[in-house]
């Protein structure tokens, strides 16, 4: 870990980055206290049949303790009983769909970043890459607290090989936009989305896409600090939960952010 006073460098992705980029994606998304997981794990809480399944046990429990009857006290404890124990299981089953969406994510462009995202060796360097087309892929790098090491605590991709392009090829995705938990609020998150919009204009690129879960509040406020507007919204109902997924759309032609 590293002191908050260290100087941030935001550069191109390297070879030896990959096992830092893939645990820190995966730390990112799981760990922490405002972590996609957490999120996910907590917006559960607010979703209609758990509203439901609140009313429900409560009116259990208040049976178990109120009613005449012995045989509606003891019914009303055990569906008090019951729906706590099914919320636990369809917690755990929802936690363990996202840790397999996260299993796919390193599996997929995380395999193999500059093979995905199209980097290539610098002329004369065997680790140094550089993009060889609209794509690329930033980290933000910092100092360990030793003083002896470099530590990598945010990264950030632009794939021009997704759907949004072959819909637009003009219009290229923001990807794998992760900071580490331990030095979230230092404006980490904006240099990389800084640096990734200035070489998205470079490369004459008219827009850029991104998509991210409704609850991820922070996140989709810095994306509209920058100039993200929603584009669309579309509810998906994925094992009880409805999750809504928001599209947001920069307009690189609006004007130059002075970035």
């Amino acid at each position: 870990m590293t002191t908050k006073g260290d100087p941030i460098k935001i550069r191109y992705y390297q070879h030896g980055d990959a096992d830092q980029v893939r645990k820190l994606f995966l730390s990112s998304m799981v760990d922490g206290p405002n972590s996609p997981h957490r999120a996910s794990m907590n917006s559960l809480l607010s979703q209609p049949p758990y509203i439901v399944g609140y009313a429900l046990i409560i009116s259990g429990l208040l049976a178990s303790v109120m009613a005449h009857s012995r045989a509606w006290r003891l019914a009303g404890g055990v569906v008090a009983v019951v729906l706590v124990a099914a919320m636990m299981l369809h917690r755990q089953f929802i936690s363990q769909i996202f840790m397999g969406h996260m299993k796919e994510n390193m599996n997929s462009d995380l395999a193999g970043v500059a093979e995905n995202y199209k980097m290539r060796p610098v002329a004369g360097s065997s680790c140094e890459l550089e993009p060889s087309s609209h794509s690329a892929f930033w980290v933000a790098e910092t100092s360990t607290s030793d003083g002896l090491g470099k530590e990598i605590v945010g990264c950030v991709g632009l794939n021009y090989y997704t759907r949004y392009s072959k819909e637009d090829p003009s219009s290229a995705e923001l990807r794998r936009m992760v900071v580490s938990c331990h030095h979230r609020r230092r404006g980490i998150g904006s240099k990389l989305l800084k640096t990734l919009i200035l070489y998205a204009q470079k490369q004459g690129l008219r827009s850029v896409m991104l998509s991210t879960p409704s609850f991820q509040t922070p996140a989709i406020a810095m994306y509209q600090r920058l100039g993200w507007v929603v584009d669309k919204e579309i509810v998906t109902k994925r094992s009880l939960m409805e999750v809504n997924l928001v599209y947001l759309r920069l307009d690189l032609n609006e004007e130059k952010r002075g970035y």
